[in-house]
């Protein structure tokens, strides 16, 4: 069986041990867990881009998962029922259940938050006499504040107090908001209640630490109290009183009853955890283990063995129920050997410290013997003192593992955050992720940032501090990592899926086998790795674009070489032709010269042509009329002694017409040479006009053939520069 778990982190008071109960389950139940830490789904007030977590949601297969386990007390802070319902339906009709609220769908595992808040209040009210009591409320619209804060309000009505409205703050649920909640009080109000009560216990931390800051005593001033009862609450200055809510026992028992409905049992909608008040001194009590002296054996069994394993919580079948019998037995003998007592007892308390079982268990079991035997004060005294060292030991060692783990964390960090490579970067994960105890890690890259769910590519994988072989080619993410990459030691371990963002762009995820049970170092990591991995990509980015700029210019140069030999041919080439052009402007106008001075040729030509033919008619006129006369003198010849006068007078015509024609002959040699200059002239003038556009004509041609070449060459040009813009385009 695959059951899915969603979170909105792996850090804090609730989610750690929601995680730790579901996980033990699971390891108990042989269910093999994808557990996906996607961010707050509308509120986070520490960060604004936390909501880019939240494409781990998108990376659910319901296809691959036979449930899915909710975080819903802290995965729906802020967020409206119907908000929260849209979201869980998108993995309808997978059988659900939640570990607190979660809309008004999903089945829920629920602390009694009215019965525990009522008997906090009535604590109050009935046992320290406080009546003006502040309170600081959880973030609207989230389920259990919206309950705690109900049934503050009901109690003090039933005790026929009304709350005053100015001692009502709205807080988050983080311990700012209770710094703030006093501030709000003490220094803008200037009001001062005798009793805070926070609807959780980090709001309570912050309220203490404000009051703190301003020298007012808690609880002698003001008492303060919580609810949850988380670790730090029996070590807060001073303890602080709250109610204890089961969260590891409800992870538990979610994963328990899902895992039921799987296999066909019915869900019922809402179970009840009972909640439990733990009184300590914040609220001006005593701590439980002074009060464990204090107690009578009011319920007490007629066997002290029985008792002792009910007072401290074991069972029968645990690894050291038989040291503890054997202590029991020792104290009760007549013949008590103090030190084999004192070397069990030492025992009992060394595991205790080594597992994390919280070794203050042990004073109901002193106080206990103290009422079975006499004699024995001194021992049991010792024992307690024994006690009281193994809890100061217990938190030396969760404080130690913690300062080891943040100082092989810090030294991780700074070996992702100093890598400026993919391939350093992938080295100081192998190397600092192994030393942090995680064995199986596979990271993966979006393909597309812009659209991270349609592609993903592995980008390291390794098991154990070696790189594991995976395939170069892109898979659907919803896969989480493409099959045959074996980066799981266990094939049955839980497998932690923390998305790799920055501000608000999804880079891809990390998905770690779970083989440490110490959510901050998932967490960070995945932080470290998400700013890292922005640099790298960064700078393998700017790298690649440099090479692609080098080659880009390599090929501008290339096209550009050409081009500019192009521009010097047409540069040449234009130089010839602006003296062409001036040969041309010189040749036109000669030929309009020699066109002008053949047109007057031509008119004078046309002139003497016209005077020629006058003359020419006039000579053919006379010709005619000395034809005639010659005929008549010829006649009158013949008979010149009867008409010789005749002949005289005629002879004398023939003189005037002879003249005529002689002075008509020379004006016609005159204006016939005058016509043959004329002619001449036109010849002339044709034959330099005829050069003049012969050469006009070569050039025109050379002219042509010039502006071919340029256009040929600007072709090329416009070509080369398209080119240019297409590699330019393409960087």
């Amino acid at each position: 069986m695959t059951i899915g778990v969603v979170f909105d982190s792996l850090i804090g008071i609730y989610q750690e041990p929601v995680w730790r109960g579901v996980s033990d389950a699971a390891s108990e139940l042989d269910i093999r867990l994808r557990i996906y830490v996607g961010g707050a789904l509308e509120y986070a007030p520490l960060n604004p881009f936390e909501k880019t977590k939240n494409i781990a949601y998108d990376l659910i297969d319901a296809r691959a998962l036979d449930g899915l386990v909710f975080c819903g007390g802290t995965l729906g802070n802020g967020v409206a029922k119907e908000r929260f319902d849209s979201f869980c339906r998108r993995f309808h009709p997978l059988p659900a259940i939640s570990v607190g609220p979660a809309g008004t769908d999903v089945p829920r595992i629920l602390v009694d938050n009215d019965q525990g808040m009522r008997d906090m209040v009535l604590h109050l009210l009935d046992d320290h006499g406080y009546t003006r009591i502040a309170f600081i409320s959880g973030p609207s619209g989230n389920a259990d504040a919206e309950r705690r804060k109900k049934m503050f309000l009901d109690t003090m009505r039933d005790h026929g107090l009304s709350a005053d409205p100015k001692m009502l703050y709205v807080g988050d649920f983080n311990a700012a908001s209770g710094a703030d909640a006093v501030a709000y009080w003490f220094d803008k109000l200037k009001v001062s209640p005798e009793a805070i009560v926070a609807s959780n216990d980090s709001m309570a931390f912050g309220a203490l630490a404000a009051l703190q800051e301003r020298n007012i005593s808690v609880p002698y001033t003001v008492a303060v109290t919580g609810f949850d009862d988380v670790d730090e609450a029996s070590m807060s200055m001073p303890s602080l009183t709250t109610v204890s809510q089961p969260i590891y026992a409800q992870a538990k028992r979610a994963l328990v009853m899902l895992a039921a409905s799987v296999r066909g049992e019915p869900l019922p909608f809402e179970t009840l955890e009972p909640a439990v008040r733990v009184l300590r001194q914040s609220c001006g009590c005593l701590s439980a283990n002074v009060n464990a002296f204090s107690e009578t054996l009011s319920r007490a069994s007629d066997s002290v063995e029985r008792d002792v394993f009910s007072l401290v919580g074991m069972e029968r079948d645990d690894a050291s129920a038989g040291l503890l019998a054997e202590l029991v037995s020792s104290v009760t003998d007549e013949r008590c050997d103090e030190r084999a007592v004192l070397r069990s007892v030492s025992e009992l308390l060394r595991r205790d410290i080594l597992s994390g079982t919280r070794a203050g268990r042990w004073y109901r079991a002193v106080n206990r013997l103290r009422f079975a035997v006499t004699g024995r004060a001194n021992l049991l005294h010792r024992c307690q003192a024994m006690i009281s060292d193994a809890e100061q030991q217990q938190v030396f060692v969760k404080m130690n593992a913690e300062r080891m783990q943040l100082t092989l964390l810090m030294n991780a960090e700074r070996e992702l955050i100093t890598s400026f490579k993919m391939e350093t970067l992938v080295g100081a994960m192998r190397a600092s992720f192994t030393r942090l105890g995680m064995n199986g890690v596979v990271l993966c890259l979006y393909d597309d940032p812009l659209n991270p769910t349609r592609s993903a590519r592995v980008a390291a994988a390794f098991k154990n501090g070696e790189d594991i072989p995976f395939p170069k080619a892109s898979f659907a993410p919803i896969d989480l990592v493409p099959p045959g990459v074996a980066y799981l030691g266990n094939p049955s371990a839980p497998i932690i899926v923390e998305p790799v963002f920055y501000r608000e762009e999804n880079i891809g995820y990390l998905v770690f086998e779970q083989t440490v049970r110490a959510g901050v170092l998932y967490e960070s990591l995945a932080a470290e790795v998400s700013s890292a991995l922005e640099g790298a990509l960064l700078i393998d980015r700017v790298t690649s674009a440099e090479k692609r700029l080098e080659e880009r210019n390599r090929e501008i140069e290339a096209l550009v070489r050409p081009m500019l030999e192009s521009i010097q041919s047409v540069t040449a080439v234009a130089a010839g032709q602006q003296r062409a052009i001036g040969e041309l402007e010189e040749l036109n106008q000669r030929s309009i010269r020699a066109a002008s001075e053949m047109s007057k040729n031509t008119g004078a030509l046309s002139e003497a042509l016209k005077k020629t033919g006058e003359l020419v008619s006039a000579i053919d006129d006379i010709s005619e009329v000395i034809n005639v006369v010659a005929i008549n003198a010829s006649i009158q010849a013949a008979h010149v002694g009867k008409q010789g006068a005749g002949f005289a007078v005629i002879a004398g015509e023939v003189r005037k017409l002879s003249q005529s024609t002689r002075k008509n002959s020379t004006e016609i040699t005159g204006f016939l040479t005058d016509v043959d200059k004329k002619i001449s002239g036109l010849t002339t003038s044709n034959g330099e006009l005829s050069a003049s556009f012969a050469q006009l004509r070569a050039t025109v041609q050379d002219t042509v053939r010039s502006l071919e070449t340029i256009s040929a060459k600007m072709r090329d040009i416009d070509r080369g520069s398209n080119e240019i813009l297409r590699v330019m385009n393409k960087g």
